[in-house]
């Protein structure tokens, strides 16, 4: 096993980041971060550079001296998949429950959703009918699972780079950052099977939030993807 330490200004960032690469990673009392490897990573230096870059943080490899195997890490905690529970109320329904939209609006546009393929929260934006936070905070109610206004929150760079930019802009999905170890992904639809698939082949556990699509795709561009307005 290949092991070792860094010195950087915020270690928690660091050993998150690896975390999410599934590499094992803690700080010790001497507030380095402990890394294993279970072989030679020649690639590791080209990791820790883009992290130091997107993360504004210095990163120091201790001497080798210094090195020394870490101590046995936890048990990994368990994937969170995302699922609903039955009996969920129907998105069309809540929205004319809090009076967002009109019964008669709703039916126009689930003639259209079922005649289009296309889900109906899309057909209400496209109409004008609905403001896009409106639309996930009642999804997010929806589902039971949290809002995030990402221009209050923000997103960790170095999480968002754990998956690619193409899958995240195709999906409207985008990692925000890391909280207890995992790492937290905001979708614009967690309805959305194959967003879901496409998220688990990079990030085996996870916790979902919604956000709105324009805020994902706009946090994409800021990164350095190519998202369209």
């Amino acid at each position: 096993m290949d092991s070792f330490r860094l010195r950087v200004t915020e270690p928690a960032r660091l050993r998150d980041y690896f975390a999410c690469l599934g590499v094992q990673a803690q700080i010790d009392a001497e507030g380095l971060v402990v890394v294993a490897l279970p072989e030679p990573h020649p690639e590791l230096s080209d990791y820790l550079h883009s992290w130091s870059l997107a993360s504004s943080v210095e990163f120091v490899p201790a001497p080798a001296d210094e090195v020394v195997a870490p101590p046995a890490p936890p048990p990994a905690p368990a994937p969170a998949p995302v699922f609903f529970p039955y009996g969920t109320p129907r998105l069309g329904d809540m929205l004319v429950q809090k009076g967002l939209i009109s019964p008669e609006q709703m039916q126009d546009a689930l003639i259209e959703s079922r005649s289009s393929g296309k889900r109906l929260g899309e057909v209400l934006l496209e109409r004008q009918w609905l403001f896009e936070d409106e639309l996930a905070r009642t999804l997010a109610g929806q589902l039971g699972l949290p809002y995030v206004n990402l221009r209050q929150t923000g997103v960790d760079l170095g999480v968002a780079r754990t998956l690619p930019a193409e899958t995240g802009i195709r999906f409207g999905v985008i990692p925000i950052g890391v909280r207890g170890g995992v790492v937290r992904v905001a979708f614009a639809d967690p309805t959305d099977d194959e967003a879901r698939e496409a998220v688990a082949v990079h990030l085996t556990s996870l916790e979902a939030v919604i956000a709105e699509l324009s805020e994902i795709r706009s946090a994409w561009r800021r990164i350095g993807g190519t998202a369209p307005h």
